[in-house]
């Protein structure tokens, strides 16, 4: 798997491509474009990998994916299917604007937006009402539908950014690198994953290849692992697919008092904690 530059195809005389797509899984590799993207989970779970953070996306998730920001969307292969509604734009569109007053906001966002974003409970309500609109909207109406959605997003209160402050995107070779260890530590999380095998997908010695790792991703293989387990465990405790105990050992842990530390590591919960605050959410 490739982190190659991905162009998005743009549609004769407009400045915005909107993209509903229902499929068996999102498209499969790590990658960056210039475009921005406003992604909405309709239907579908998983994994989603921006930047340096791994983190879990259910329905009705709301992302904006910044210019550049390699990313990928790993679908739970036991759903039978995806749907997403994306919007990619350039931000050209509002520099255009920058003497205008009106566009203060917006661009002042943008210029030091590189981190990407999830939107809260409430905040996607309203993102996912915009981007219906935005939809179905054409020509001028169309632009006019999204200036009034960054609006809204511009002048949200604390916005949860997704990668770290300093994350900067890896060069195209660093990134093919990279996109092989991650899938190769998403296909076979559940096993025993050495340093040394991991080290030979990326042509390097097991030394070279920790400090390259953590320069890249900010954390140790086994921490950048632990994090892909725990994300599976909590979407199965979610569904209520399987007990702690089985989620343990299901996602590669060898023993329980382990597992439990890393789980706590990750979600800051003890896994009995993490299941009592998702009763709450739901109630």
């Amino acid at each position: 798997m490739k982190a190659l530059p991905f162009k998005i195809p743009s549609l004769e005389n407009q400045s915005i491509k909107v993209d509903r797509d229902l499929l068996n899984q999102f498209y499969p590799h790590y990658h960056p474009h210039e475009e921005l993207q406003l992604i909405w989970i309709i239907e579908g779970e998983g994994t989603a990998f921006i930047g340096d953070k791994i983190l879990s996306f259910k329905k009705e998730d709301v992302f904006l994916l910044s210019s550049n920001l390699p990313h990928v969307f790993k679908s739970d292969p036991s759903k039978e299917k995806v749907e997403s509604l994306s919007v990619f734009f350039d931000q050209s569109i509002f520099e255009a604007n920058r003497a205008l007053y009106e566009f203060e906001s917006i661009n002042e966002f943008l210029q030091g937006f590189s981190q990407g974003l999830i939107f809260d409970v409430q905040q996607s309500d309203v993102v996912m009402e915009l981007m219906s609109k935005l939809e179905q909207a054409t020509g001028l109406k169309r632009i006019l539908a999204l200036m009034e959605l960054m609006e809204f997003v511009a002048t949200s209160k604390n916005p949860a950014y997704i990668a770290s402050t300093n994350y900067a995107s890896p060069k195209a070779s660093d990134g093919e690198k990279i996109s092989g260890i991650i899938e190769h530590l998403y296909a076979n999380y559940n096993q025993s994953i050495s340093l040394g095998e991991v080290a030979d997908i990326a042509n390097l010695t097991p030394q070279a290849f920790c400090r390259y790792f953590k320069r890249h991703t900010r954390k140790s293989m086994v921490q950048y692992l632990n994090q892909i387990r725990i994300g599976k465990v909590c979407g199965w405790l979610q569904e209520k697919k399987y007990t702690v105990t089985e989620s343990c050992y299901q996602a590669g842990f060898n023993n329980i008092s382990n597992f439990n530390r890393q789980f706590k590591v990750v979600t800051g919960f003890t896994p009995s904690g993490y299941i009592n605050k998702q009763k709450t959410l739901t109630n």
